[in-house]
């Protein structure tokens, strides 16, 4: 599940994500985050940062959810001082823009092999 507020952006890394047979899931940026994501149940969150508070709030928000602690949720951001921010907000992983998208699909297999084993 993405959560972006440019759609263009969204579009993108859903096109590309989905070319690799990834299910991405659109956001309703009318609806509460989390409720989204227990209905759509996502392996993994990507949160883009580009709007600082709800970028955060919606980490945060996922960190207080007992059965939503250990998703793995990725922050993405153009700007690198949001970093520690993010991890202090409990991202698992941070990647700067512009990306490659060697570094997105590495991080991706990473944190949902890391979710597997999490699992045995």
């Amino acid at each position: 599940m993405i959560f972006d507020d440019n759609y263009a952006t969204f579009k993108v890394l859903q096109d590309i994500l989905e070319q690799e047979n990834y299910v991405v899931q659109s956001q309703d940026k009318n609806k509460d985050a989390v409720k989204q994501i227990e209905q759509f149940a996502p392996d993994i969150v990507i949160v883009d940062m580009l709007n600082s508070l709800s970028g955060f709030g919606i980490i945060r928000k996922i960190r207080e959810q007992q059965t939503l602690k250990k998703l793995p949720v990725i922050a993405v951001s153009i700007d690198s001082l949001k970093r520690k921010e993010a991890f202090d907000a409990g991202a698992d992983c941070f990647i700067g823009k512009p990306f490659g998208l060697d570094d997105l699909y590495s991080t991706l297999f990473s944190l949902a092999h890391r979710r597997a084993s999490d699992n045995c």
